[in-house]
């Protein structure tokens, strides 16, 4: 049974991040420091067993936004599986693939993420 956690968010979008480098590389840094851990408490306590997949909808507001750059947050959300100890590393041996990504237009932005463990 696949496990599904709620981030009830947003997170930055590759245009965002782009914008803040432009204007500051240490900007941009504390973007993705500060990203990654409001996602980290969401993953304590959490241990998956290894390799996983991942399906991740992405609730937005509105149809604004491409979806290549609002799917760029997932590099904070696999950062912050790793920094509150439930896979032991982002790389492939660890996080094999999504088994899919959609946006949702929702009331709530929030991002749902699906995680399936080995052997699911």
């Amino acid at each position: 049974m696949p496990k599904i956690i709620k981030l009830p968010f947003k997170l930055y979008t590759l245009n965002e991040y782009i914008h803040e480098f432009n204007k500051s590389r240490w900007g941009a840094n504390t973007i993705k420091q500060n990203s990654t851990k409001k996602c980290i408490p969401f993953f304590i306590g959490m241990k998956f067993r290894t390799p996983i997949e991942v399906e991740i909808l992405w609730v937005l507001k509105d149809r604004r936004k491409d979806f290549d750059n609002v799917a760029f947050a997932k590099k904070f959300i696999f950062d912050a599986m790793v920094d509150a100890k439930s896979i032991p590393n982002d790389t492939q041996k660890y996080i094999t693939g999504t088994r899919g990504e959609h946006i949702l237009i929702g009331k709530e932005e929030c991002i749902l993420i699906k995680i399936f463990e080995k052997g699911e």
